[in-house]
């Protein structure tokens, strides 16, 4: 039996987790399916991830996402938590745990619209924030 809670109740923010290929994000907002799943998909192909099930995977990608950006929205969570998420998920799709920490502390590519004076802003506040 549904709750009826819908996936669009859970805020909307961008919350961009690093990934493992070149301009990954795992979650976007209004992006549940299509952008994780393309990147799930090319992960496998790429030899980078090993998942069992891509049903589950896709679960446990949209679950840690949804999740931690709920915490970090309610200010429940610890300094360094979207990295933290961004190495378990990368760790649950099957990287290497060595190559998943160093990937989640990756600056993160520049958001679709983001004005080029922000950039640098952005990228220093993630290197502040992965100290």
């Amino acid at each position: 039996m549904g709750s009826g809670h819908t996936p669009d109740q859970d805020g909307g923010g961008p919350f961009p987790v690093r990934g493992a290929l070149p301009g990954m994000t795992v979650c976007r907002p209004g992006s549940y399916d299509a952008f994780p799943l393309a990147d799930l998909r090319a992960g496998v192909r790429q030899k980078r991830f090993k998942v069992a099930s891509e049903a589950a995977a896709m679960d446990a990608i949209t679950g840690t996402c949804v999740h931690a950006m709920r915490r970090i929205a309610t200010g429940q969570a610890p300094a360094g938590h979207a990295t933290d998420a961004a190495e378990l998920v990368l760790r649950a799709l099957g990287m290497d745990p060595g190559e998943a920490a160093e990937v989640a502390r990756r600056p993160l590519p520049p958001l679709e619209g983001e004005a080029p004076q922000a950039q640098p802003a952005r990228a220093a506040a993630a290197r502040r924030r992965a100290k």
